[in-house]
């Protein structure tokens, strides 16, 4: 009954309703159902603008999910940590129309910290997850650089910017009507719902399913994705591609220009659908592109840059490690059914997840989901030699050697944390239904009794032990991942971090051989001339953009840098 008075804009006989059944549930002590009663309250408190009355109730909702999930464990503990993100969510929009933005920057990153300190809870104690506000990050942040915090992105109310630079903190409510009130986007609807669904990753594709006449964010930024990553686009392509781009660009940006017009390097926090989106492919007015002006990285939280920052690794380590030339046989089996439907989705990520947890083969799993057919890739072999010959005293393995098995051994007896940098250049691959079958793959064999399937899973990383400045996973698509509500886009980026990398660089599509190797050679160039990972990946985005034949997106706006 509450929920149909709030339906129909009757807040006060919400309010109403909720207070009664909030005393009922206090009479008998129900502290999920009394949970579930402050949210609503503070939602229909935000309809009303009493913010201070919203703010207090959601706190209370908090506080009361919070006692519980601590107390709950395995997938129910999940699923109230999953309860409280939206709680955090319409948090956050009530201390950003009470004009208190700090507050709501906090908010936000106190649902994502939650979330790391599940994953770390078995991790040593020098990786505890600690955030302690962002007035105190301010105080370390470099008068140049400024931090871009999007949030609440898959909210019932607008998607909310944060900007924070050393001196101030701005913030801007962002149009999400925008997206179909603009004439432009007309034209080509119909083709965006056709690929709304691009992202690679296991589809069940249903059949007669009418287009509907919304264009959602997702919409917009899976065909805008497509049309980023086509190797030869048509010029009717690379028309929409231009618009999409302004487009995109005024919706995420244009707010906040004057907040960041005297800044160099921009550190984007990325939310939901936006960590499949490389920033710096967004047009600017006047034409050119956004890494023309600002050099730009990425991290899931400053909860994580504060986990980097307490680091301190030996500056008497080995310059690099380099993995490349990696053998793949054809794992296919006569007996393996390939999955149809969602039913048999859902049955074989029970089974991914029970053997990746105990540490078996996923061979037969990985066929299944016809995963199991990787081509060899020749020009990773040149690529990690002429690395080698960059920087000096590298260790380079190659072919079969580049397993699994030996990855493993080298970790456990502390030689991978003997490395400054650690290179893969390998196939990588996500499985977005079940991320955690997404993986780095290694040379593989088809006849082998061992456990180990060549397939280097998410929470096999994360169990890695190393003291990387900076993780280069010259692969595919390894920046992809599985949108979960607490932590945005999780994949082998946050593997790697929590496994103890500083930095990395991931993909977020299919890479070319030879212009990915010449990208490559170009950045350990730049690093050797002292220029950091971060800023030579911004440099080398900008001279391939300048070079007429590397000067498509495609071959130099899939590569991302996460971390300090």
């Amino acid at each position: 009954m509450g929920n149909l008075y709030e339906y129909m804009g009757q807040y006060t006989k919400a309010t109403d309703f909720y207070h009664l059944a909030l005393n009922k549930g206090e009479e008998f002590g129900k502290k999920f159902e009394i949970a579930i009663y402050l949210h609503n309250l503070g939602s229909i408190y935000i309809k009303q603008k009493q913010y201070d009355k919203a703010i207090d109730a959601l706190n209370r909702s908090i506080t009361l999910k919070e006692e519980i999930r601590i107390s709950a464990s395995g997938v129910i503990r999940r699923d109230y940590l999953d309860s409280q993100i939206e709680t955090f969510q319409l948090l956050t929009t009530s201390y950003i129309r009470n004009n208190e933005p700090r507050k709501a920057f906090d908010a936000s990153e106190l649902s994502k910290a939650r979330y790391l300190k599940e994953q770390l809870k078995e991790r040593i104690s020098e990786k505890k997850c600690t955030f302690n506000g962002i007035e105190n990050f301010q105080k370390y942040l470099d008068s140049k650089t400024a931090i871009v915090n999007y949030t609440n992105i898959d909210s019932i109310f607008p998607p909310v910017v944060i900007v924070v630079t050393k001196g101030s903190i701005h913030f801007s409510e962002l149009d999400i009507n925008y997206l179909n009130n603009n004439n432009e986007l007309q034209e080509f609807k119909e083709k965006v719902f056709q690929f709304h669904n691009s992202l690679r990753g296991i589809a069940i594709v249903k059949k007669n399913e009418n287009l509907i006449d919304r264009i959602e964010l997702d919409d917009i930024i899976n065909y805008y994705r497509k049309l980023i990553s086509e190797y030869y686009p048509s010029e009717q392509n690379i028309d929409f591609r231009n618009k999409l781009s302004k487009y995109l660009y005024n919706f995420l940006i244009a707010n906040i220009e004057d907040c960041i017009k005297d800044i160099d390097e921009l550190v984007i926090i990325p939310d939901g659908i936006l960590g499949f989106l490389p920033f710096e492919t967004l047009k600017m007015n006047d034409g050119k592109y956004f890494v023309e002006k600002y050099d730009i990285k990425y991290s899931q939280s400053l909860a994580v840059l504060e986990i980097i920052k307490k680091r301190k690794y030996s500056t008497n380590r080995k310059p690099m490690i380099a993995f490349g030339g990696a053998v793949y046989n054809k794992l296919t089996y006569n007996d393996v059914n390939f999955i149809t439907s969602a039913r048999e989705l859902k049955y074989l990520q029970t089974i991914a997840i029970d053997s990746v947890k105990r540490g078996t083969s996923a061979k037969q799993i990985y066929a299944a989901i016809s995963m199991g057919n990787l081509n060899n890739l020749p020009g990773t072999l040149e690529e990690v030699k002429e690395i080698k010959s960059i920087v000096p005293n590298s260790f380079v393995i190659t072919g079969k050697a580049v397993n699994e098995k030996k990855l493993k051994e080298m970790s456990k007896k502390s030689e991978l944390k003997k490395y400054a940098v650690i290179h893969f250049a390998t196939h990588g691959l996500v499985v977005p239904n079940i991320p955690e079958l997404s993986a780095i793959v290694l040379s593989t064999e088809v006849n082998s009794n061992s456990r180990e399937d060549g397939f280097l899973s998410m929470l096999e990383i994360t169990d890695l032990d190393i003291n990387a400045d900076f993780v280069n996973l010259s692969a595919c698509d390894t920046g992809l991942g599985k949108i979960y509500g607490g932590e945005g886009v999780v994949g082998l980026t946050q593997s790697f971090i929590l496994a103890g990398a500083n930095g990395i660089s991931v993909s977020l599509w299919q890479v070319e051989d030879i212009s990915t190797k010449q990208f490559m050679i170009g950045l350990y160039n730049l690093h050797k001339n002292g220029v950091k990972y971060d800023k030579a990946i911004s440099a080398m985005k900008r001279k391939f953009i300048s070079q007429k034949k590397y000067s498509n997106p495609f071959y130099w706006a899939p590569f991302v840098y996460y971390g300090l």
